[in-house]
């Protein structure tokens, strides 16, 4: 089973972002979708829960997405990393911490 976190302030934009990684996903894989509004929720949920891969946003309100995943990274060495949000100015830094990609 693959175990997905998405890190998204905005509800609509976590909502789609959930739907458009079911669709994408293979009806033979097993996903388990988790959600953090936050960054705190986030670091709460990886310190926790084994978590395969997060889908994060840049801008999250209260901690950036670039340090956001430069923490969890620090907790979870093999956490895979995907960036997604509408600011392309980050993607430099994004695989500089070896993000797998940078979705806009």
């Amino acid at each position: 089973m693959l175990k997905l976190l998405i890190v998204e302030d905005e509800t609509p934009a976590r909502k789609e972002l959930r739907y458009l990684i079911e669709e994408a996903s293979s009806p033979v894989e097993a996903l388990q979708i988790r959600e953090a509004k936050n960054g705190r929720e986030a670091l709460e949920t990886v310190a926790t829960q084994e978590i395969d891969a997060a889908f994060i946003d840049v801008n999250l309100g209260d901690i950036e997405g670039i340090n956001l995943a430069q923490e969890l990274l620090r907790m979870r060495k093999n956490l895979k990393i995907v960036f997604a949000t509408a600011y392309d100015e980050y993607a430099v830094e994004a695989f500089k911490l070896n993000a797998l990609d940078y979705i806009l």
